[in-house]
């Protein structure tokens, strides 16, 4: 009760500076919704239109009704316990209104894990654009179907000028109530095509074709470039610097990052989390690299509700006994349903239950010609420390997610020997 009392001052505090904000400065809001990829996708719409333009986000995770308010004032969040932390947030708050260079463009991360909580949003905030990534299976525990997630994920469309979807939303069906929209990427292989041997991309929007090697990989991740260059090119950054702010984008920690493994083999690290759609696009990846040997290391899909046995059973019937030579599960219900479902339609699986014991276990074989997939995410599963074992660089364990000493001692707690 008291926190929630706590909250809902700081909330109207905090949304009260925003409104003061985007009174006096004006500037373009950017919202990025959806069920996966919305972090990513964030990230390179900011660090693209930062090529010209003063840009406030944050490169994590604020992305609720308490959180959003700090981006525009470039703040950190204290516990909601700290009442003098908060003062100080609402004192840069007001130099930021009278004393420093506002931002010309603020994008932010809308998230959810219950209904309600995206169209929260819809008294404090108008987005010039939003953009809603993906619709898939997230928080199951609190949501009854997929139609419930995507009229969560698409309430975002009350309170934004210009909607764009990513072009799967549409061909699933879950469009046919938005009364405008533009979609992007997906299955508009005009639009964009990509080379996953050497990372070439070549986009084509309304007024411009554009060629360029992206360190990035993976279906969401590439649907971003193109919804980064529609943005910018509306807002009148030149062709040259939207190639150069591309370039040079790196992928995230935990995020389909490209890391060197032992046996110079290719590690694809996909750790942050994990929901089907995810996997599915992952595993497509995959499939899709040149090495000859393939494995696929696949842990729980954690919050799937009632239907998580479903779901990770349809994960298990998408692998692919042609394209992958093992496939090592971690997790209760990958390690049951998932692995049933993958040995049924043929391929060779193994099931663990502690990422050390799949990374010692790698680290044991001849990795050569060899592409694996690590797609994980936290509780019960944290693929990163298995990672860890097999990397040719030991030094790059400090580009992997959750390395910080509060997350290595909760995932002690769960597995022995994590360091």
């Amino acid at each position: 009760m008291l926190k929630e009392m706590l909250k809902a001052v700081i909330v109207n505090i905090s949304w009260w500076y925003v409104g003061k904000y985007q009174k006096k400065f004006s500037p373009i809001v950017i919202g990025v919704a959806g069920s996966i990829g919305k972090t990513g996708t964030k990230r390179v719409i900011a660090k693209t239109l930062e090529a010209s333009k003063r840009v406030a986000w944050q490169d994590g995770n604020y992305n609720d009704i308490v959180t959003v308010p700090l981006i525009f004032f470039g703040q950190k969040e204290p516990s909601v316990y700290n009442p003098i932390g908060w003062m100080l947030v609402f004192f840069h708050m007001t130099l930021g209104l009278y004393t420093k260079t506002p931002a010309e463009i603020v994008v932010v991360e809308l998230g959810t894990d219950s209904p309600g909580q995206i169209a929260n949003f819809n008294d404090r905030i108008i987005l010039d654009y939003a953009v809603v990534t993906a619709i898939s299976y997230e928080h199951m525990q609190n949501f009854t179907d997929i139609h419930h997630v995507a009229q969560e994920e698409l309430s975002i469309a009350k309170y934004s000028k210009k909607l764009y979807i990513g072009k799967q939303i549409e061909d699933d069906g879950f469009a046919s109530k938005l009364p405008d929209y533009s979609t992007y990427g997906g299955s508009n292989k005009d639009r964009l095509s990509v080379s996953y041997s050497s990372q070439d991309v070549k986009v084509k929007s309304e007024d411009n074709s554009y060629s360029f090697k992206t360190k990035l990989a993976g279906p969401h991740q590439f649907d971003s470039l193109v919804i980064s260059i529609e943005l910018a090119e509306k807002l009148g950054i030149s062709k040259e610097k939207i190639i150069l702010a591309l370039e040079a984008i790196t992928p995230m920690p935990g995020r389909m990052q490209l890391l060197s493994g032992k046996d110079s083999s290719l590690l694809i690290d996909d750790t942050y989390n994990s929901s089907p759609e995810a996997v599915k696009a992952a595993l497509d990846y995959l499939y899709a690299r040149k090495q000859n040997h393939k494995i696929a290391v696949l842990g729980n899909m954690n919050e799937m509700g009632d239907i998580s046995k479903q779901l990770h059973t349809e994960v298990g019937e998408y692998c692919d006994p042609v394209k992958l030579s093992e496939i090592i599960t971690i997790g209760p219900d990958a390690n049951e349903y998932l692995a049933e479902a993958a040995t049924k339609v043929g391929c060779k699986v193994r099931t663990m239950n502690s990422p050390i014991e799949i990374g010692n276990y790698l680290a044991g074989l001849d990795l050569k010609d060899h592409a694996i997939l690590f797609k994980g995410s936290q509780n019960k599963v944290f693929l990163e420390e298995a990672v860890k074992l097999v990397l040719n660089n030991p030094e790059d364990k400090s580009k992997l997610v959750r390395q910080s000493s509060y997350w290595l001692a909760e995932k002690s707690k769960q597995f022995e020997g994590i360091k």
